[in-house]
């Protein structure tokens, strides 16, 4: 027998479709680019490069306190965190696109909630006087008021606390007053996760407290990001928490470049 091999052995079959036009497979054509800000997708496509400029009236104050004339301020998108809010059973029930900006002397953070319909927009800060850290350490601060009392306060573990669906929020600054306000929640912690830079779901609680005191900035927000050990296990300390106050805006009041 002859030791040649016959044409094409030892490499794949190509057949039909093999090495083909088919064979190279159908590249999907790019979503074009959204341009209205009251499309989901403009926001789900905007990243961290672009700018925005906010003519809200927080915008607005910081703008007359630096001596500014003009008709509102531009800040720089750092980072873009796109949550997902989940149902019990896994499915993506909304989304939460929280975008940190910077560029002033303060820190402002926009938020796109996308439920179905238009986004409703918003913007925040970080309340006074509440630096962002780990669960525990903020508990260890002073900050108990966000939760359920415990019912041994000797003994207790931070990361199984509940907030609280009526938090004993201290007197705010409203100006140049000091004001108390009654928060209420929305109805419970929202569960969801994001992906880092590196591709890694980050888990996230949500917490939503609202106001119907007339104060400039009625919301506040709780974000806990984390809370998991190396291994994926709950970290008894809970997850690194954000409190933020702010105010809804309407698209008017934004113009948005993207990077």
């Amino acid at each position: 027998m002859s030791g040649r091999k016959p044409p094409g052995a030892g490499r794949p079959a190509r057949g039909l479709f093999g090495g083909g036009l088919f064979g190279r497979g159908r590249r999907e054509a790019p979503e074009p680019a959204a341009t209205s800000t009251a499309d989901p997708r403009f926001w789900r496509q905007l990243g961290a490069g672009g700018s925005v400029s906010l003519r809200d009236f927080q915008a607005m104050a910081e703008a007359a306190e630096r001596g500014l004339d003009a008709d509102g301020l531009d800040y720089q998108i750092e980072n873009k965190r796109a949550i997902e809010v989940r149902s019990a059973a896994g499915a993506v029930v909304a989304e939460y696109l929280l975008f940190d900006l910077a560029g002033t002397e303060h820190i402002y953070f926009l938020l796109a909630v996308i439920r179905g319909g238009d986004p409703e927009l918003r913007v925040y800060f970080i309340a006074e006087g509440l630096t962002p850290g780990p669960r525990a350490a903020m508990l260890d601060a002073g900050a108990t008021w966000f939760f359920e009392a415990p019912s041994d306060p000797d003994r207790f573990v931070p990361a199984q606390l509940e907030f609280a669906r009526y938090p004993a929020v201290p007197p705010i600054l409203d100006g140049d007053r000091e004001v108390e306000a009654e928060f209420v929640s929305h109805g419970g912690p929202l569960y969801g996760d994001y992906a880092d830079r590196g591709g890694a779901r980050v888990p996230v609680i949500l917490m939503e407290y609202e106001t119907q005191a007339e104060i400039q900035n009625p919301l506040l927000l709780i974000v806990e990001e984390g809370g998991l050990d190396a291994r994926g296990d709950s970290s008894p300390e809970g997850g690194f928490m954000t409190v933020l106050m702010g105010s809804r805006i309407v698209p008017g009041q934004v113009e948005v470049f993207p990077g």
